[in-house]
């Protein structure tokens, strides 16, 4: 349904358009460039715990650390 003539647009309207204006096709934004030193800062410390961390899919160091587990894992059987 289109908005009616003079109605604001939504963020989320504005961010869907600026997706699709190259050739109507959608644009797909890759992993923003983290800056050395924000590395240096929060550098992996990868450990047991790795295993349930909601940042792993992004973390090559949690992810040799050890098996992906889901949070009901660690309940007892």
């Amino acid at each position: 349904m289109a908005a009616p003539p003079g109605a604001r647009r939504g963020a989320g309207e504005r961010q869907a358009e600026g997706a699709r204006r190259a050739g109507g096709e959608r644009q797909l934004a890759g992993p923003a460039q983290v800056p050395a030193e924000i590395d240096e800062l929060f550098a992996p410390s990868p450990g047991p715990i790795c295993s349930w961390c909601d940042f792993r899919r992004h973390c090559p160091e949690g992810q040799a650390a050890g098996p992906e587990r889901r949070p009901w894992d660690g309940l007892a059987e």
